[in-house]
């Protein structure tokens, strides 16, 4: 009976054990996996920042040569119409001339918003023909099979036999996907 305890007593403290080490390493994966999923979010909120931005910049400098162009028209018709501007008449004379004058005026104006819409529809149609697939180059393969199905830990135990040029490999392959910073890391401090 006291063997059966005594074997109880070690299965216990065994399980006891291995519960605490798998515990361990359950909470020591959980922070990798949060942090992994920190540094994708900040990788992708920094790329679309700096997208926001540069778009933001390319349209306001576009605008603001439109405003230019349209201040220019818009001063020349002004001219135009202090030099056309009639005389004082009777209300019933020169009603024509205004009427002519007028219709200079739309007319022009017509061609200026004419030439405005083929400016953006040009920029539109540039616009939609840069699909993000077109304007992100091709992500390079996995440095070695099974590589997305590792862990960050699983992937630094690798590092040490690899080349330079695989380890450069995997550097960029891991850029271009997870961006871990402990594979990065790793991978630098091997560099180095």
């Amino acid at each position: 009976m006291t063997e059966i305890v005594r074997r109880l007593d070690e299965t216990r403290s065994r399980v006891r054990a291995e519960s605490a080490q798998f515990l361990v390493r359950t909470r020591e994966a959980t922070a990798l996996l949060g942090q992994d999923a920190r540094d994708a979010g900040q990788v992708w909120w920094k790329s679309a920042q700096q997208a926001s931005l540069d778009l933001r910049g390319g349209l306001q400098a576009e605008a603001s040569a439109l405003v230019g162009e349209l201040s220019d028209e818009i001063a020349g018709l002004t001219a135009k119409i202090t030099e056309l501007r009639p005389a004082p008449a009777a209300p019933t004379e020169g009603l024509e001339p205004t009427r002519h004058l007028q219709l200079e005026l739309l007319v022009r104006l017509k061609q200026v918003l004419a030439t405005l819409d083929g400016r953006v529809q040009a920029r539109l149609e540039g616009l939609a023909s840069q699909t993000p697939l077109q304007a992100v180059p091709k992500a390079p393969k996995p440095p070695f099979a099974g590589y997305d199905d590792c862990t960050a830990k699983e992937v630094v135990a690798a590092l040490d036999g690899l080349s330079a040029k695989k380890r450069a490999a995997l550097v960029a392959y891991e850029r271009a996907h997870k961006s871990r910073r402990t594979v990065l890391r790793a991978a630098e401090r091997l560099a180095a």
